[in-house]
C-alpha cells in the first residue's frame, strides 16, 4: 500500500511540475498577444497617417492594396485581443478544495489506511482536470496567437507591394 501511494505522490509532483510549466507556457502567450497588438496598433496608426497624407493620384489597385493591409491589421488586433481574452479555467489544486476532499474522505467515519491512499489518488484526478482544462486553453490562445501573427504578416505584405509599386514606378496594366 505505501508503495503505491509513494508512485501518487510522484504522480503528484509531476502534475504540478506540469503546472507549473503549462501556466509559463499561458504567460508566454499572453505576452506574445500582447506584443502583436503593440505591434499592429503602431503599424495601423502609420497607416492611417501614411493615407491621410497621400497627395497623389493613387490608382485602383493601390487602393486596394492599402485597403486590404488596414483590415489585415484590425483582424490581427481582433485575434490578438481573442487569445488575450479571459478564460474560465480550473484553479490549481491548492487550499479549498483539497481541503473539501479531506472534509469528504472524513465524512466516511471509516478511517483506515485506505483513506490515505484515496485522498492521494483524489489529488491525482484533480491535478490532471486542471492540466488537462489548461492545456486546452493554451491551445485555442495558441490557435488565436498564431492567426493574428499570419494577419500582421499578411498586410505587411499587401504593404510592402503597395511601396514597391510606388518605390519602382511600375505600371500594372489593369483594365479600369
Amino acid at each position: 500500500m505505501e508503495y503505491k501511494n509513494e508512485l501518487l505522490r510522484d504522480a503528484i509532483e509531476g502534475y504540478q511540475k506540469e503546472y507549473q510549466e503549462l501556466f509559463e507556457v499561458w504567460k508566454n502567450l499572453e505576452g506574445k498577444a500582447q506584443g502583436v497588438i503593440t505591434v499592429s496598433g503602431i503599424f495601423l496608426a502609420a497607416m492611417f497617417a501614411f493615407i491621410h497624407k497621400l497627395s497623389e493620384h493613387v490608382e485602383r489597385y493601390e487602393q486596394y492594396l492599402l485597403t486590404i493591409s488596414v483590415i489585415l491589421l484590425v483582424l490581427s488586433v481582433v485575434s490578438a485581443l481573442c487569445a488575450q481574452r479571459l478564460r474560465d479555467v480550473y484553479k490549481a489544486p491548492y487550499g479549498e478544495q483539497l481541503g473539501k476532499v479531506v472534509e469528504d474522505l472524513l465524512e466516511l467515519n471509516d478511517i483506515s489506511s485506505d483513506i490515505s491512499s484515496r485522498y492521494i489518488s483524489e489529488q491525482n484526478i484533480l491535478w490532471k482536470d486542471v492540466n488537462s482544462n489548461i492545456r486546452s486553453a493554451n491551445k485555442e490562445k495558441a490557435k488565436s496567437l498564431l492567426a493574428s501573427q499570419c494577419l500582421l504578416v499578411l498586410s505587411s505584405l499587401c504593404f510592402v507591394v503597395y511601396t514597391s509599386i510606388k518605390i519602382w514606378g511600375i505600371q500594372l496594366c489593369l483594365s479600369k
